[in-house]
Parts: C-alpha cells; structure tokens; sequence
C-alpha cells in the first residue's frame, strides 16, 4: 500500500476546466501509465484529476505529496487532498489521512480522526489501516494508564499489490508519517527480485532492514536456506528507502 492505487484502462483525454466534476478518469490512467517513469508527469496529472474530484486521483496525489515523490514534499496538500478522497470512502485516502492526522503533519493531531480514516480504510480493504487503527487504540489506552506514547510502529500484516509482510515492526528516527508505507513499497519495488530467490516455491524469510541516509544500508536476511538469505540480503541492500531507522518484518515470496 505505499504505491498509487491503479487502473488499467488506456489513458483517455485528462480533465481541464469546464469538464463536468468526476471527469479525471483520463486524469488517473495517465497518472498510472507515468508514475514510475515520470513522477512529476504523474503527480500533475493525478492533480488534474483531483481537481476534477476524481477520488483514486486524490489519493494517488495525497501520497506523493506526503512522500515528496514528484515534487517537494507538502503535508498540507497532502491532508487537503487525503481529506477530499476519504469524504467519498476512497480507502488509500482514508489510509494517509489517518496517518497525517495521527502524527500531526499538515493538519493538527487527531487521535479520534485518525482512528476514524483508518478504520474507513480497513473496511474498504487496506490491511494497513486495520493495524494502524489497533495501534491508535492502544496507543491511547497506554496515554490513559500513564505509559506515554509507544516508540515503535508495528503491523501484523502488509499486503502491497501482492507482497505480503508479516510482523513489521518499525523504529523510524526519520521519514514522516508514512514511513511504514515507505517500507512495504520498497520492498514491493524488488519483488521479481525476491520471488526469483525462492526458485523452489513461495517461502518466508525473516529479514532485518537497516536505513541510512534514504538507502537500506545494511540488511540481515534468514531464510529456509543460507543461499535464500544471501539472495534477499543481495535484492535489497543499497535499494530505496525513504526513512531512517531500523525495521523487521517476514517477507513471503516466491511463486505458489
């Protein structure tokens, strides 16, 4: 769940002023055709469709604008933008919503509102938002009992466009509210990569991610066997990582 929720259709002619609201379908496909080749291109035009109050469009662009992808960073917009999508149950937006508003980026701290997006989030689909939901929930009852917030973020699972993580658990000295989205789409950037290290069949293996300076630095992999581990520790060291700080999660991969 950190990438842009997509559509497959061919992109049709991008909304511009005068179109009717909810005319940014050609907005998205475009957007969806060049987010990985062209960010900036993308992020114009899924704001083009947000303007046009394509709710997909809205999401997208709330996404890159938390990350900073396509341009500079701007949790306001991105709360702005998260907001519009969420009001029409778009799950993505409901889900960076939630974190904005439980971290206090571009929009003041929302404990009650956070729980609220998330939860809409998680009804529509995104696994993410079901942990996140749990963790404000229990992030409050320990503010009740005296105990003061938690330092680390965790979730049972993360399913993203098919890569599935299990018990991530995030210590972040950087990367913003949306660090552990961050995570699940860095990985799921390397996944022919790391399906192709379990050529005998889909397997588990625990891994250990250690970031520095935008880049996993160091990454500690035990799988079935040692040469699955050194195949996962090749696949992710050095790759992307828009945060600092250290997180553990169990990695499924390779084909069933």
């Amino acid at each position: 769940m950190g990438r842009p929720s997509r559509v497959s259709t061919p992109p049709r002619t991008c909304w511009r002023s005068g179109a009717a609201p909810g005319d940014g379908g050609g907005c998205r496909a475009q957007g969806d055709v060049a987010v990985d080749t062209d960010q900036p291109a993308a992020r114009k035009a899924y704001e083009r469709g947000c303007a046009a109050d394509q709710r997909e469009c809205c999401a997208n662009v709330a996404l890159m604008y938390a990350k900073g992808d396509g341009g500079p960073q701007d949790d306001r917009a991105a709360a702005a933008a998260a907001d519009q999508a969420c009001k029409k149950r778009e799950p993505l937006g409901c889900l960076v919503l939630g974190l904005l508003k439980r971290d206090g980026a571009g929009t003041p701290p929302d404990p009650a509102g956070a729980k609220a997006a998330f939860h809409t989030a998680c009804a529509g689909g995104r696994t993410e938002g079901c942990s996140a939901e749990e963790d404000v929930t229990m992030h409050q009852e320990a503010v009740a009992r005296g105990g003061g917030a938690r330092g680390t973020m965790t979730a049972g699972s993360v399913t993203v466009d098919g890569q599935t993580l299990r018990g991530l658990s995030c210590d972040m000295a950087s990367g913003g509210p949306l660090g552990m989205l961050a995570v699940s789409a860095g990985l799921r950037a390397r996944k022919t990569q790391l399906d192709a290290c379990a050529a005998g069949g889909e397997t588990e293996t625990k891994v250990v991610l250690h970031a520095r300076s935008g880049r996993f630095a160091a990454v500690e992999a035990k799988g079935k066997s040692a040469g699955i581990g050194k195949c996962v520790e090749r696949a992710l060291v050095n790759q992307r990582a828009p945060f600092d700080g250290t997180c553990s999660a169990t990695i499924v991969h390779g084909k069933k």
